[in-house]
């Protein structure tokens, strides 16, 4: 009977002997140290931390509330019942209904993540700028507050139209070209009378909040005064562009909103604090003074570039993307700090006539005790020194 070995496959390749196990190497992070890794280390604590903040705030300020509607209870049942019905009216009538109004409002196109000076631009994202383009100014037609330039919309309708029919005959980098000059020299221009009517209202509401919050007295109140104005200041920035942006942005806002009534509630605190300690250095009076101002201060700027940046959202005209939106929270920054010295000093002005009377009042009512120490003083002073004369023969 004939035997068969079984041989190898040609390919197969040869056994090898059983190789001793070595230890698995342990995997080193190797961007621990990097600065970005850091970086993004930081910023998850900053960001976790603020949310802390608002968490502790918003308990506080419930707390507080609390605190008084019992305070009303304890004198009647109805007074305290009256103080809940009169802050759940006054939380609802300024603060839930603009908040609503603002969130039905419709949402604007989303632009598309196109650079039209990219060299790898293609066809389609070209007519996907010009979509977007035609959208847009569709909804800028529809805007009430672009009534007046409804000839030079209907017009830049047209030509974009035109332009669009001819885009195939170009190639993508020429075509490109031209829809940028052709958002340069006729998109944007329709944006600047209303851009500026933008500015001046956001600086007229940081000027609103700074001169509010000075006066007060409560860091609660001016908690709910920075949360009041600030909600109806995107509300209105929402319908003078005739949207809002999309759903993530917008939430974006109102967390910007939520986190300035945090730094409005801790400013109050500090500047209380930094006052008390002014007071030591000048005087007792200029202490009192400065506290209340350098908290309008801080909520003027926070309230202006909250203005600033929903304004670039609800324009919604460049891409928001995370390079982008890390360009546009530069230049709101930047353009904050360029109007900080203007806004405070007219806020300075604002208050000058009221600082200067609040500080003749304090003064009068800082020395009156003083005078009138030394008035009984000099009377008792003049009585015990007739009377041993009067005494002696």
């Amino acid at each position: 009977m004939p035997t068969t070995s079984k041989q190898r496959a040609p390919d197969a390749p040869p056994p090898s002997a059983p190789e001793a196990k070595l230890p698995e190497p342990v995997p080193v992070e190797e961007d621990r140290w990097e600065i970005s890794a850091q970086w993004k280390r930081a910023w998850r604590a900053i960001k976790w931390t603020a949310y802390g903040a608002l968490t502790l705030t918003a308990l506080l300020i419930v707390g507080q509330i609390y605190l008084f509607a019992s305070l009303f209870a304890g004198i009647h049942p109805v007074l305290g019942g009256i103080f809940v019905g009169l802050v759940s009216a006054a939380l609802v009538f300024f603060v839930v209904r603009p908040l609503w109004r603002f969130m039905r409002m419709p949402s604007v196109a989303i632009p598309p993540d196109v650079e039209l000076h990219d060299p790898a631009l293609t066809h389609h994202d070209v007519e996907r700028r010009i979509a977007y383009d035609l959208t847009y100014l569709r909804n800028m037609q529809s805007n009430p507050a672009l009534s007046g330039h409804g000839k030079a919309i209907a017009e830049a309708i047209a030509d974009l139209e035109a332009l669009s029919q001819r885009e195939h005959d170009l190639t993508p980098r020429v075509a490109g070209e031209e829809i940028g000059q052709f958002e340069a020299r006729r998109i944007l221009p329709l944006l600047n009378d209303l851009d500026k009517e933008v500015d001046a209202y956001i600086r007229k509401e940081a000027l609103g909040v700074a001169t509010a919050t000075a006066v007060s007295l409560n860091g609660t109140v001016d908690a709910f005064v920075v949360l009041w104005r600030n909600v109806n200041m995107i509300s209105r920035i929402g319908r003078l562009y005739y949207g809002r942006p999309s759903l993530r942005l917008s939430m974006k806002i109102i967390g910007d909103v939520s986190m300035s009534v945090v730094l409005s509630r801790v400013a109050d605190d500090l500047t209380e604090t930094a006052g008390h300690t002014m007071g030591g250095v000048m005087n007792r009076v200029g202490g009192i003074v400065a506290g209340p101002v350098m908290d309008g201060s801080v909520n003027a700027l926070v309230t202006l570039k909250l203005g600033y940046a929903a304004k670039r959202r609800c324009r919604s005209f460049d891409v928001w993307s995370r390079r982008r939106a890390t360009q546009v929270a530069a230049e709101v920054l930047e353009q904050v700090r360029k109007e900080s010295g203007g806004l405070i000093s007219d806020f300075l002005k604002l208050v000058g006539g009221a600082g200067g009377l609040a500080i003749d009042v304090a003064q009068k009512a800082w020395t009156a005790p003083r005078s009138a120490w030394s008035m009984v003083q000099n009377t008792v002073g003049k009585r015990t020194s007739r009377k041993p004369t009067e005494e002696t023969p």
